[in-house]
């Protein structure tokens, strides 16, 4: 009688095992994220515990000598560029307990994946971003999330697909033509452009 207990003991072990991966382990099983304009799931939202290392090949930027237990999501562009963090286990406002994140953008398909950006987390910020782009409208994308020396745990993911606004200028006759109010970010403003008096006598230049 010991023989069928033992094995039924191992049947459970192996199933509650098999119960404990995350649903989206796999490429082709991937979390499908429906809004990725300015988007955060939320502190702990998501959690890699229990996650294996995929089939497809390790992105240029993990470590390629340790385990990759990795996780993923796919969206659908709605613009041309993106900016994607990971946000784990912080001293403020942390996003999870993850540690020492990574993470990688594709196009492509589970099949055939070409990738895009990756970023890892070598200075135990617990924390990575990224920017992407050009993507394509309507194209399908994965997000592979990871940690470095195998790392597990919870932790915030963070999407904005947005359009990027053209480098602005100095002048009337070559401003930028905003397609909406959408908000956004000039990094640098240097100087009155070629021509001064586009304002009147205002003494712009000074």
């Amino acid at each position: 009688m010991r023989l069928p207990y033992t094995l039924s003991i191992l049947a459970l072990l192996l199933s509650t095992l098999a119960m404990a991966q995350p649903a989206n382990d796999e490429c082709i099983n991937a979390t499908p994220l429906n809004n990725v304009s300015n988007w955060c799931s939320g502190a702990g939202a998501f959690n890699s515990t229990g996650a294996t290392e995929s089939a497809q090949e390790s992105p240029t930027c993990f470590p390629n000598t340790q385990a990759n237990n990795d996780v993923w999501f796919s969206f659908q562009a709605i613009a041309t560029d993106i900016n994607i963090s990971v946000v784990g286990n912080l001293t403020v406002n942390a996003g999870g307990t993850l540690n020492l994140p990574q993470l990688a953008l594709y196009r492509g398909d589970c099949n055939n994946l070409d990738e895009i950006e990756c970023t890892s987390d070598a200075f135990n910020n617990n924390a990575v971003q990224t920017f992407g782009g050009p993507l394509i409208v309507g194209n399908t994308y994965y997000i592979r999330v990871s940690a470095r020396v195998g790392g597990t745990g919870t932790f915030e993911l963070c999407v904005n697909n947005f359009n990027q606004v053209p480098e602005p200028s100095g002048d009337c006759m070559t401003g930028v033509i905003l397609c909406d109010k959408s908000p956004f970010t000039v990094d640098f403003i240097n100087g009155v452009g070629n021509v001064s008096g586009e304002i009147g006598n205002t003494g712009c230049s000074a």
